[in-house]
């Protein structure tokens, strides 16, 4: 009978010395795991530290004032190396819509701003060689017809010119008591010289163009504020 209680009590004995390894197997597993999950996040950092060194490396020593990077169009890019051109729906006035189209004019803002120098004057003063440029490469894109080219480079003009607007309003004009924040272009748009920006500058800054500043402060912005109430008031007396 003892003999019977002895070996119940080696095999109730055993099992437990089986789970004791598979718990330390587990548990050297699960550490194991855990190591390597670490290692793998402080990669992972170690990597966006890089990024932001490198980012930090390339900036232009200028304002950074948007939140988000300008739109790039890296998509539009992509499809001219595949080859893939976007078909662009008109309507019966010939002006462009649908996405295709929203997509054209994003990506004739982005040429604009890239492909020609702020320095320029006025968009009749840009070389017609790279109008002709911008054109192909609009092409490259999109399918148009010739008879769209001079609605692309109207677009373009359009655009290039709300862009130096926005530059003057916004890096210029509030800084101008302050050149330092003047000497180097805008971080958020490294694409801009020093030369270009510097030129640009010294044309937004000077005292005949902060004059024509002042008068559309002064008188025409609120004509037009004046035009839009009143018009806004004749279509509420008609309702």
């Amino acid at each position: 009978m003892k003999n019977i209680v002895m070996a119940h009590s080696k095999a109730v004995s055993t099992p437990t010395k089986n789970t004791t390894k598979s718990l330390k197997v587990r548990k050297s597993k699960s550490s194991k795991s855990k190591k390597v999950c670490t290692s793998a996040a402080s990669v992972s950092k170690g990597k966006n530290r890089g990024k932001k060194i490198e980012e930090d490396e390339g900036s232009t020593g200028g304002l950074k004032l948007l939140k988000r990077h300008p739109v790039t169009m890296s998509k539009m890019t992509k499809g001219r190396v595949l080859k893939k051109r976007l078909r662009v729906q008109f309507d019966r006035n010939g002006s462009p819509v649908g996405k295709n189209a929203e997509k054209m004019q994003s990506y004739i803002g982005v040429l604009a701003r890239t492909k020609f120098p702020i320095s320029i004057a006025s968009w009749p003063g840009v070389d017609k060689k790279k109008k002709n440029t911008l054109w192909e490469t609009v092409l490259t894109a999109f399918i148009l017809g010739p008879e769209h080219r001079k609605m692309v480079l109207q677009s373009a003009g359009a655009k290039w010119r709300e862009f130096k607007s926005r530059l003057t309003t916004v890096y210029v004009l509030p800084y101008v008591d302050d050149p330092e924040m003047l000497q180097f272009p805008p971080d958020d748009y490294k694409f801009i010289t020093v030369d270009e920006w510097t030129a640009f500058v010294t044309e937004r800054t000077k005292p005949a163009f902060l004059v024509s500043c002042m008068f559309d402060i002064i008188y025409i912005i609120p004509t037009f504020v004046n035009a839009i109430v009143y018009r806004s008031a004749n279509q509420l007396n008609q309702m």
